[in-house]
């Protein structure tokens, strides 16, 4: 990122069996012994964790180009900067201009953030819609058009090879699933090695 202001990038792992380290002075690693439930309740734990005055969404799974942080810093107004304008990478090698919510745009101080209560403490993939309904409620509208030329999100559905809970929305029970997931795709991965 070319954001010259103190920054950090908080990883929080909450796999028991599983330490992750890192020696990068802009991230900070917390290894949780205890899974953290639900969803709504482990994204407002990293919130309270992060030590800096605006909270980024950054997924792990998408693109960040090096103007987010700066870009997003220099045009943040009443404490909040979201634009629904992204990249889509739709298969790989092929990125084309998109409109969603992407939720991974926001950028928000944390005094807004709490303002509204942070998000919904429940294990529905829609607390960002959630959050966003809060937001738009106490502060109008919350969201800013961009050019694409400007887009700094590229974002990774299928391409990642990762699994996304937005595509359990009507399942419910999304911190389980995801266990079940990983726990899956942690045997696939360890009776490939034997």
């Amino acid at each position: 990122q070319d954001y010259r202001g103190a920054k950090e990038l908080i990883v929080v792992n909450d796999l028991a069996d599983q330490t992750l380290v890192c020696d990068h002075p802009d991230v900070r690693v917390i290894n949780s012994k205890e899974r953290i439930t639900p969803l709504g309740g482990k994204f407002n734990a990293v919130a309270a964790m992060a030590r800096g005055d605006v909270l980024f969404v950054w997924e792990d799974d998408d693109i960040y180009l090096p103007h987010r942080i700066s870009y997003s810093i220099d045009r943040m107004r009443a404490g909040i900067w979201h634009t629904p304008i992204a990249w889509y990478e739709k298969d790989l090698g092929e990125v084309i201009p998109a409109q969603n919510l992407f939720h991974a745009n926001l950028a928000i101080e944390r005094s807004v953030f709490w303002s509204v209560g942070g998000y919904e403490e429940s294990d529905w993939p829609g607390i960002d819609t959630r959050l966003f309904t809060a937001l738009t409620r106490a502060y109008g509208s919350v969201h800013t058009m961009i050019t694409h030329h400007e887009a700094y999100y590229v974002y990774r559905f299928g391409t990642s090879g990762r699994c996304h809970a937005s595509t359990w929305i009507n399942e419910g029970d999304t911190s389980a699933r995801a266990e079940r997931t990983w726990s899956s795709c942690r045997l696939r991965r360890n009776s490939a090695r034997t």
